[in-house]
């Protein structure tokens, strides 16, 4: 658990320095004021110094979600505005376990840096800077993200984006839900969050993040590698598909098959289709033929209509056929007739072969 417990802005202007200070005390805190008293002054300063003020709308290091009043000039009370030299913010954090952090950016200045100020449990104080936007989380030693998440105790957790590649939880996705906007008085109150990282669902990981929920983090993420996954396996596919059917119709061939359903699904569909056994054929006769590659079931069966070929012999009729005594193999069949119920004396069973050649008995 962290409280922020202390907001200064101060600055330095061509006519005499000012500053203001915001203490605050443990819980929820309520600040009412009139107008142009620094409510927003105060509330901004805090993403300032934690580096998120894209959740403002703005680019990178770019001031302008504060008021010129500590960007351009200042007033002071019964004289003229005063042109202002230098301004920065800073803010003081203390954490449950007793350290204590205050984070110092510059508004009108360089604001690219945060000078970092870390006092431990025994009084040792440790000072450095730190980048404010740049690789903030990537630089293990200059980022100030990763350097946050670490001090807080967070844990850093990379989740998928819409480009097919992975992004972190960065600290201004979180921020997100406390910062409420407010547009045109009450009518359109909401809270935005940052899309420009491109990260699926961020709004939910982000609830579920605050809510101490990594587990359901880590099972919502997996979820869109999976789905992710599939979508470029099947485009994969569709391209393959694409390719082949183009290879086909340069031959003169037409196939038909679909992408819809799992694999399984498809190659039942073909057996049915085909009625083709999982069982290894073999062919009969005295040569030997290797056996038929199988199971068949297993593959993809491509349903392909060829053209009829110009020579039709092969397709004797049926008379003609009965003429050649070596077609029937010597087991008497004949046209027209059904096959007897019992096998007469001296008659063969007919073997199942692709051959037409005799077999020696």
């Amino acid at each position: 658990m962290i409280q922020i417990e202390r907001i200064e802005v101060r600055g330095q202007s061509d006519a005499d320095p000012f500053e203001g200070v915001l203490t605050l005390a443990p819980g929820l805190q309520v600040v009412s004021a009139r107008n142009a008293y620094g409510k927003s002054l105060a509330v901004k300063a805090v993403a300032w110094c934690l580096g998120i003020e894209p959740i403002f709308g703005i680019p990178d290091n770019e001031p302008t979600c504060f008021p010129q009043a500590v960007r351009e000039e200042v007033e002071f009370a019964g004289r003229q505005p005063a042109r202002i030299l230098s301004s920065e913010c800073s803010i003081s954090i203390i954490h449950d376990d007793g350290r204590h952090l205050m984070l110092t950016r510059a508004i009108r200045g360089d604001c690219k840096m945060v000078r970092v100020e870390e006092r431990a449990i025994d009084g040792q104080v440790r000072k450095s800077k730190l980048l404010a936007r740049r690789e903030t989380m990537q630089d293990e030693h200059g980022g100030l993200q990763r350097f946050l998440f670490e001090w807080l105790g967070w844990p850093r957790q990379a989740v998928v984006t819409f480009r097919g590649n992975t992004a972190e939880i960065y600290l201004e996705n979180l921020a997100s839900a406390f910062y409420i906007d407010q547009d045109e008085g009450w009518t359109n109150i909401q809270t935005l969050q940052i899309g420009r990282y491109g990260q699926q669902q961020i709004s939910e990981l982000a609830v579920e993040y605050l809510l101490g929920s990594i587990d359901a983090v880590k099972a919502r993420v997996a979820r869109q590698q999976t789905s992710q996954r599939n979508a470029y396996l099947r485009e994969a596919a569709r391209g393959i598909a694409e390719r082949v059917s183009r290879a086909f119709l340069q031959r003169g061939w037409r196939v038909e098959w679909s992408g819809n359903g799992s694999l399984k699904e498809s190659r039942r569909g073909n057996q049915e289709e085909v009625q083709v056994s999982d069982e290894q054929l073999h062919a009969s006769g005295t040569y030997h033929r290797p056996n038929l590659q199988g199971p068949l079931a297993g593959r993809a069966v491509l349903q392909v209509d060829q053209a009829a070929p110009a020579n039709q012999v092969f397709l004797w009729r049926q008379r003609e056929r009965c003429k050649d005594p070596d077609l029937d193999r010597s087991v008497g069949l004949c046209a027209r007739r059904h096959r007897p119920e019992a096998l007469g004396p001296g008659d063969q069973p007919l073997p199942e072969s692709t051959d037409f050649e005799r077999d020696a008995f």
